[in-house]
């Protein structure tokens, strides 16, 4: 999609002049996977899965990596799973459309099915008793899109809690389920953990961010971790950081400018941006963070203030600087001339036509009409 004019190099990120490139993206190998066009990605994705697993040998371990495309915007599904959805709870306040909520629940009954395909196919070969099952989001939920991050602060684009709070549901072992925890873990303590459960020793030298959180998740001890530094950077729209950490059995969360979401938009529709300043909430005592003590005189909350302030700015000064130089990036690679969207260099660039896909409309989502849907797609995203 490229919006706007040569002046501004194509970068107007919410303007309504935009034209929308469009060809066939998706692919196998390098080929593209032309034999199914009208079935729904995640079942496609759950199928292959599906046949990996059935066509493995249980003698031998396995590592697969599963990653469906939703939910995410745009909204698309497939209308079993959107009638499954009917009289699901409300979104929140800021959902653009009341049908948004049926529509996410929709695309994310379509991941969990395939979970349950893929944990059936693991029974069936017996191999469903000795495998570990981690399942992870990225973010919290986009609320305009029908999502809701209730009870936690704000959505996906932000760094509080409703932006960056994975939800779980405690570690099954065997058949004990132990609670929801309230302990710190990062997205970098994923691999360590990982190589500590299948009990393979990292190479001599080697260094982690993250550390192998195994020995207490499975005997349901305490987590180590004290520290979780966030932070969002690049040359392109500066910083926007946070720290969390754990004093004397207290979980603080510092945050400096936090919705990095609403500086990207209205800095793409050329608008001025307001800094939000700083925050500080004791996660321990209110996780919905909504009590702000940056401007409490106490003792004890202008000293965790003053430390967390200067580890965010460690945090900014140290960190790798990020290789984004402007927003939104530039894809760089167009499809060819026959409709595929693919690399260059593969041979199957100039010579496989694709068949080229238009905007497909549900039944269930005609109350509102085509142009509307691609206004929201694109243009709405700047709320």
């Amino acid at each position: 999609m490229l919006c706007g004019s040569a002046e501004n190099n194509f970068m107007a990120m919410f303007a309504n002049d935009c034209v929308y490139i469009n060809a066939y993206d998706l692919n196998e190998n390098g080929n593209p996977y032309v034999e199914e066009t009208e079935r729904y990605v995640t079942d496609m994705f759950a199928d292959k899965a599906v046949e990996a697993i059935v066509a493995h040998d249980p003698s031998q371990p396995m590592l697969l990596s599963f990653h469906p495309t939703g939910p995410h915007t745009p909204l698309q599904h497939t209308p079993r799973m959107f009638e499954a959805c009917a009289g699901v709870s409300e979104g929140s306040d800021l959902s653009l459309q009341p049908y948004f909520r049926q529509q996410i629940c929709a695309m994310t009954a379509s991941v969990d099915l395939a979970m349950l395909r893929m944990l059936l196919a693991l029974a069936s070969k017996r191999m469903l008793a000795n495998t570990l099952v981690v399942y992870h989001s990225d973010n919290g939920g986009f609320e305009q899109a029908g999502s809701l991050n209730t009870p936690f602060r704000s959505q996906k684009g932000s760094m509080f809690e409703g932006g960056v709070h994975v939800f779980g549901h405690g570690l099954h072992l065997g058949s004990a389920l132990q609670p929801v925890r309230s302990d710190l873990i990062h997205v970098s303590d994923v691999l360590p953990t990982l190589l500590g459960y299948a009990g393979i020793d990292p190479p001599e030298g080697s260094h982690f961010d993250g550390y192998n959180m195994w020995p207490r998740l499975s005997t349901g001890l305490p987590l180590e971790r004290s520290h979780i530094p966030l932070n969002s950077a690049s040359a392109s729209v500066g910083y926007y950081s946070a720290y969390i950490q754990k004093i004397f059995g207290t979980t603080w969360k510092y945050l400096l400018n936090p919705s990095v979401i609403t500086f990207l938009a209205t800095s793409a529709t050329g608008e001025s941006y307001e800094p939000e300043g700083e925050f500080l909430f004791n996660l321990s005592e209110d996780p919905s963070e909504a009590n702000n003590l940056v401007n409490d005189s106490s003792v004890q909350t202008l000293a965790v203030l003053n430390l967390l302030r200067f580890r965010t700015q460690l945090l900014q000064a140290s960190s790798a600087p990020s290789q984004l130089t402007q927003f939104p990036p530039v894809v760089d690679t167009p499809p060819s001339m026959l409709g595929c969207w693919l690399p260059l260099d593969s041979p199957y660039f100039g010579t496989v036509k694709c068949p080229v896909p238009t905007p497909v409309f549900p039944d269930m989502v005609t109350v509102f009409a085509e142009d509307e849907y691609n206004q929201y797609i694109t243009s709405n995203l700047d709320l």
